[in-house]
C-alpha cells in the first residue's frame, strides 16, 4: 500500500494541466491560475519599468571613478583586432592581463565592442551612451532570467513577477548598472543567472544538454568577473531546495567540474588583486577588527535591501580612534550573529526561505572585507547578485500572506505596488547622482563626510576644470580643489594621494615651496608611489638642481617604467645639463611608449636644435604641430629653427601663430622683432619690443631707443 502511495505522489508531480492557457503549481498547493498572455505582459512590464527607472542615466558622463583607466585612457578599447583580443585574454604583461586588479577578459572585450559603436568625439572624449545602454540591456536581460528562474523553481507567477521587479528596479543595483567601468558586474551576473536557469532545468528534467549548457555559461561568467566563483556552492543550495540527494555520487560528480573551475578562477582572482595592489590594509587592521567589518557589511546590506537609504559610491572604513564607531561595530557583529542563527533555523525548518537566506550568505561571504580590498568597507555593487536571495524571500512572504484571505491579498498587493513605485523613483534619482564626477562625489560626501577618497576625487575633477586646455588656467578652481584635498588630509594626514594632488595644484598655482612640502610628505607617506618623484623632479629641475631632478626621475621610472611623461621630463633635465644625446634617447623612449606624444616630439626637436641638427628639429616640430595645431611651444621653437636657417619670413609666421594662441609670450615678440629687422621691416619692430618689455623682458631699453625714437 505504501508503495502505491509513493507511485501516486510521483505521478502527481508529473501532472500537466489540460488547459493550455494556464500554469498550475505542482510543488505546492495551487494558488492562482494565470493565462499565458499574462507572461507576455509580465515580460513587457519588466522591460518598461526598468527603462523608466534607469532613464535618468542615459545622458550620464564618464566619471573619474576608474572610468578613465578602464575606458578613457585604455588603449585596448581603441582598436579591436586579433592582437587586441589576444592581449585581453592573455598578455605577457601582468598589468594588462590583470587589468586594474582583475582578470575579466569578457568584460574588457565587451567594453571594447561598445567603444567601436560610437568611439570618441572631436576632442578625443569617449562617447558614453553605448556603454550605458549595453549595461542597462544586460540588467534587463538578467531581470527576465530571474523571472524565469523563480517561475521554474516554484511555478508561482506572482512570486516570479515580484522577485523580478524587485531585482529590476532596486536602487542598490544602480552602481552595477550605470557605472561604466562596472560592466564586469552586469555581464557576469547575466551569465550567472543563465547558468542557474539551465542547471535547474537539468535538475528537474534530467536533460544532460542543459547540464553542459550550464557549465559553458559558468565559464562565460567567471571570464567576466572572478566573483562568479560563488556559483559552485550555490548549485549545492539549489540541490537542497529541489530535494535532490546532495551527497550521492551522481550529484557530486555533476558538481566536480564547477568546483574545479571555481577553484582555478579563485586563485586567478587572488593573483589579479595582488598584481593590481588592490589587497591591502591587512596589517593596518587586525583580524578581529576585520571580523567586525564583515559584521557591518552583512547587516548593512540587508538593511539597504529593505530600506535603500543613503546610497553612495563609497562607504569609508570606520575611524577607529573614537569609541562610538567601535561600539557600533560590536553591535553590528552581535546583530549579524543573531541573524545568522535565525537563518540557520529557517534553513532547517522552511527550505524555501532557507534557500533565500543561504543564497544571500553564500554570495555575500567573499565580499565582506575579511581580506580588505579597495578603499571602501562595502559597495552597492557587491549586493547585486546576493540581493536575489532576499528578494525571493520577500516575494514568497507576500504571496503566502496574500493567500490567507482576499482583503489581505488586496492590501498586500497594493502595498507592494506602492513599494515598487517608490523603489523605481529612488532608482531614477540614484542613477542621476552618477551624472558626472561632481554629483557622484558630492553625494558620497553627503552620506559619509569622512570619505577621504571622495574628497580627493572631487578635488581632482576641479583640477581638470581649472585646466581645460594648455592655454587657460582658472586659479579659483585650483583653490577649491586644494580645499578638498586639505579636507581629506584633515581626516587622514598621511594620505599620500591627496598630498600629491595638493602639491600638484600648488605647483600649477606657482606656490612652489608649498608644493615641495606636500610632495616630500607624499613620498614619506608612500615611498613606492611614483608620481611624487616625478613632481619633485620637475620642481628641482625648475630650481636648476639638475642632477637631483634626474635622480628623482630615475626613481619614478623604477616604480613606473612605462610612463612616457617621466622620460620626457628626464630628457629635459639631461638636455639642460648638456647631455643632448642622452636627452634624445629619453625622448625616443617616450615616443616608443606613446607614439603620438606631441611633448616628446617638441622637446626632441629642441634637443636637435641645440645639437644644430636643424632638419631633424624641423621634422619633429612638424609632427608636434600635426598632432596639435594649437601647440604654441612647437610654433615658437620651430620659429627658432627657421631663424637659425635664415628663413626669417617663415620664422615670423611661426612666432605670429604662437602669439595668436597665447599673446603673453614675451620671447616671441622679441624674436619676431629681430627677424623683422633682418627682413628690413623696421616699421614692425618697435611695437613688438615694447610688448616684450611690458610682459617682463629686461635689457631692451637700447633696442627700444633705437627703433622707437
Amino acid at each position: 500500500m505504501s508503495k502505491d502511495k509513493r507511485n501516486l505522489n510521483k505521478e502527481s508531480n508529473k501532472q500537466v494541466d489540460s488547459k493550455a492557457n494556464t500554469l498550475v503549481s505542482v510543488d505546492e498547493p495551487a494558488r492562482m491560475q494565470v493565462k499565458s498572455w499574462w507572461y507576455v505582459v509580465a515580460l513587457g512590464l519588466l522591460v518598461v519599468v526598468s527603462l523608466l527607472s534607469f532613464s535618468s542615466a542615459f545622458d550620464n558622463k564618464v566619471t573619474n571613478w576608474d572610468d578613465q583607466s578602464y575606458i578613457e585612457n585604455n588603449p585596448m578599447l581603441r582598436t579591436l583586432d586579433a592582437h587586441t583580443v589576444r592581449e585581453i585574454f592573455y598578455s605577457k604583461d601582468p598589468e594588462r592581463r590583470y587589468f586594474m586588479g582583475n582578470y575579466h577578459p569578457l568584460a574588457m572585450l565587451s567594453l571594447a565592442l561598445d567603444f567601436q559603436v560610437a568611439g570618441a568625439d572631436s576632442n578625443g572624449n569617449v562617447i558614453p551612451w553605448p556603454f550605458i545602454w549595453h549595461s542597462v540591456l544586460l540588467h534587463i536581460g538578467t531581470s527576465l532570467l530571474v523571472f524565469g528562474l523563480v517561475l521554474l523553481l516554484w511555478k508561482r507567477f506572482n512570486v516570479a513577477l515580484i522577485a523580478a521587479l524587485l531585482f529590476a528596479i532596486h536602487p542598490i543595483h544602480v552602481e552595477s548598472v550605470v557605472w561604466l567601468s562596472e560592466r564586469k558586474d552586469t555581464l557576469y551576473t547575466f551569465y550567472f543567472f543563465a547558468t542557474l536557469l539551465a542547471y535547474v532545468y537539468y535538475a528537474k528534467f534530467q536533460k544532460y544538454w542543459a547540464l553542459g549548457l550550464s557549465f559553458l555559461l559558468f565559464v562565460l561568467s567567471v571570464l567576466s568577473k572572478g566573483q562568479a566563483v560563488s556559483l559552485a556552492p550555490t548549485l549545492v543550495l539549489l540541490d537542497y531546495l529541489l530535494k535532490r540527494r546532495v551527497f550521492s555520487g551522481k550529484v557530486l560528480l555533476e558538481k566536480l567540474p564547477f568546483f574545479l573551475l571555481a577553484f582555478a578562477f579563485g586563485i586567478i582572482a587572488i593573483k589579479a588583486q595582488a598584481a593590481g595592489d588592490a589587497i591591502h590594509r591587512i596589517s593596518e587592521y587586525p583580524f578581529h577588527v576585520r571580523i567586525m567589518f564583515a559584521g557591518i557589511g552583512f547587516t548593512e546590506y540587508l538593511v539597504k535591501l529593505i530600506a535603500p537609504y543613503n546610497l553612495a559610491a563609497l562607504y569609508p572604513y570606520p575611524i577607529l580612534t573614537a569609541n562610538v564607531p567601535i561600539l557600533t561595530m560590536y553591535v553590528h557583529l552581535v546583530t549579524s550573529l543573531a541573524i545568522l542563527a535565525g537563518m540557520v533555523y529557517v534553513f532547517i525548518k522552511f527550505p524555501k526561505f532557507g534557500f533565500g537566506f543561504g543564497f544571500y550568505v553564500i554570495n555575500i561571504l567573499l565580499l565582506l572585507q575579511l581580506i580588505p580590498v579597495g578603499s571602501t568597507i562595502m559597495s552597492d555593487r557587491y549586493a547585486y547578485v546576493p540581493s536575489f536571495g532576499i528578494f525571493v524571500i520577500l516575494a514568497l512572504l507576500i504571496s503566502d500572506w496574500a493567500d490567507k484571505d482576499k482583503f489581505r491579498a488586496q492590501m498586500l498587493y497594493l502595498g507592494t505596488a506602492g513599494y515598487l513605485v517608490l523603489l523605481g523613483v529612488l532608482t531614477f534619482r540614484q542613477a542621476n547622482t552618477w551624472q558626472d564626477s561632481k554629483s557622484l562625489w558630492a553625494q558620497a560626501i553627503k552620506v559619509s563626510p569622512t570619505a577621504i577618497v571622495a574628497w580627493n576625487n572631487l578635488g581632482s575633477i576641479k583640477v581638470l576644470e581649472a585646466k581645460p586646455d594648455e592655454t587657460v588656467l582658472h586659479p579659483e578652481y585650483l583653490q577649491d580643489a586644494i580645499q578638498d584635498f586639505s579636507k581629506a588630509l584633515e581626516i587622514k594626514p598621511d594620505y599620500a594621494t591627496a598630498l600629491y594632488n595638493r602639491g600638484s595644484a600648488n605647483f600649477d598655482l606657482g606656490n612652489f615651496d608649498e608644493a615641495l612640502k606636500d610632495i616630500n610628505a607624499a613620498i614619506t607617506a608612500d615611498p613606492l608611489f611614483g608620481e611624487p618623484y616625478l613632481m619633485r623632479g620637475m620642481l628641482r629641475d625648475r630650481n636648476n638642481q639638475l642632477q637631483e631632478a634626474i635622480a628623482d626621475f630615475d626613481k619614478a621610472l623604477s616604480l613606473d617604467p612605462n610612463n612616457e611623461k617621466i622620460y620626457v621630463n628626464r630628457g629635459v633635465s639631461k638636455g639642460k645639463a648638456g647631455a643632448l644625446d642622452a636627452a634624445i634617447a629619453d625622448f625616443d623612449k617616450a615616443l616608443d611608449i606613446k607614439p603620438k606624444s606631441k611633448t616628446a616630439y617638441s622637446n626632441r626637436g629642441l634637443a636637435y636644435f641645440h645639437a644644430k641638427k636643424y632638419e631633424y628639429s624641423l621634422a619633429d616640430y612638424n609632427k608636434a604641430i600635426a598632432l596639435d595645431n594649437r601647440f604654441e611651444t612647437a610654433y615658437a621653437n620651430r620659429g627658432l629653427v627657421f631663424d637659425a636657417l635664415g628663413k626669417w619670413a617663415e620664422a615670423v609666421k611661426d612666432y605670429s601663430q604662437a602669439l595668436l594662441i597665447n599673446p603673453k609670450l614675451a620671447d616671441c615678440y622679441y624674436y619676431r622683432a629681430t627677424c623683422n629687422v633682418k627682413l628690413n621691416k623696421l616699421n614692425l619692430v618697435c611695437q613688438d619690443l615694447q610688448q616684450a618689455k611690458a610682459l617682463g623682458m629686461t635689457g631692451l631699453d637700447n633696442d627700444i631707443k633705437t627703433f622707437c625714437e
